[in-house]
This record gives C-alpha cells, sequence and structure tokens, in this order.
C-alpha cells in the first residue's frame, strides 16, 4: 500500500478537467501515475484537454503503474481542516497483484471503492515539449474550466502557451499544468464584425 497527498484544491480541479461519461471508460478517471522514478503524476484528461498535477507527495510502497481511480468518486469529497487551516486530502491506494485493487480518499469524510481496470493512455506523448508561439483558436468553454482550474491550484488565471494547429501548453502555476488541442477555424470566417453593422460617424459621435 501507498498514500498520495495532494491538496483539495488540486483534486478538485483535476476532477473538473475529467469527464463523466466519456466513452472511453479509462478517461473517466484520474490517473495517478507513477512510471517517473521520484515523482508521481496525477492526471486528468477527456481526449482534447489534459492536466497534468505534479505537487502531489508519496509514501509508503510504490510500485510503478498507473492506478485509475473514478472521477466520480472524487467530485464530492469536501476539504478537511478549516478553510484558514486546511489539510492535504489523502490517498490510500492497495494494488493487487492481478493490476486492481482499492483506493481510501481520506477528505472530511472517507471514500472507498475499487481502482478502474483499465489502461489509461500514454499522456505524456502528448505533452509538447516546445511551441512555436503561432496563435490558435480553442473552445471558450474549456478554456473558462481551465480558468476555474487554475483558481483552484491557487493561480489566478491560466496562460495560453499557443502552438498552432499543434497542442497548446496551459501554465497552471508551479504545480501543474495544462495541454489543450486547438480548434480549426470554419471555412469562411474571415473575422471582423458582420456585415449588418454600420459603425457610427466620428461626427455624430461628436456630436
Amino acid at each position: 500500500m501507498f498514500t498520495v497527498s495532494l491538496s483539495h484544491g488540486a483534486l478538485k480541479a483535476l476532477a473538473l478537467i475529467a469527464p463523466q461519461e466519456e466513452a472511453r471508460t479509462c478517461l473517466n478517471t484520474i490517473c495517478i501515475d507513477t512510471t517517473t522514478t521520484g515523482r508521481v503524476h496525477l492526471v486528468a484528461c477527456d481526449g482534447h484537454r489534459m492536466l497534468v498535477v505534479g505537487n502531489a507527495t508519496a509514501e509508503g510502497d510504490i510500485p510503478a503503474g498507473q492506478f485509475l481511480i473514478p472521477a466520480s468518486a472524487c467530485r464530492g469529497v469536501k476539504q478537511r481542516g478549516t478553510e484558514r487551516y486546511p489539510l492535504p486530502i489523502t490517498i490510500d491506494v492497495t494494488p493487487t497483484v492481478a493490476g486492481r485493487g482499492e483506493f481510501t480518499i481520506f477528505g472530511k469524510s472517507d471514500v472507498v471503492g475499487q481502482l478502474q481496470d483499465d489502461r489509461f493512455p500514454q499522456w505524456h506523448r502528448v505533452v509538447p515539449h516546445k511551441v512555436s508561439g503561432k496563435l490558435a483558436h480553442f473552445n471558450l468553454g474549456y478554456l473558462a474550466e481551465f480558468h476555474k482550474a487554475a483558481m483552484y491550484l491557487g493561480k489566478d488565471f491560466p496562460v495560453i502557451q499557443h502552438n498552432g494547429d499543434g497542442a497548446a501548453l496551459i501554465d497552471m502555476g508551479a504545480d501543474a499544468f495544462g495541454v489543450l488541442m486547438p480548434i480549426r477555424q470554419p471555412r469562411g470566417i474571415e473575422g471582423g464584425l458582420p456585415a449588418w453593422f454600420e459603425p457610427v460617424a466620428a461626427e455624430k459621435v461628436a456630436a
């Protein structure tokens, strides 16, 4: 068994980005990834966007692997301690030889469940190591939720590191980052004001 500790805000941010009813059931989870020596990553991804939290700590007998906790089990977890003196959320993970296992989330009340027996996508492969700076278009709903997630993580607002047609990096502060795929601008849209709008002449404004 090993124990992962993270802030309540980080858990809320991950649960926000994780989908609820994705057909690829592996994505309806929060992945505890221990495959990087000396570091634990917590990852949520819906196929269009991803959040990676790297400030979690782990103790105990930590095997290298990926351990999937249903995101639905994380969404109702309440803060331990007080608002002024918050305590971290801890998650006990007890893997079995067969790759399954159990988890217990210790918040204001405990949540116990089974690890999801599934394989999480190879999320490292979609993280851009460099960005071009070329501007791109994004789903505004996704950006709004990244903003909310950043606030959970203690950052006032996220910053987009544009990457053209490739995946963009989202600066979420020192403890996390996001990855977001752009959307293609529909053909025939050149931007600017709609044709029906008539600007008011300067002399009319002055009058």
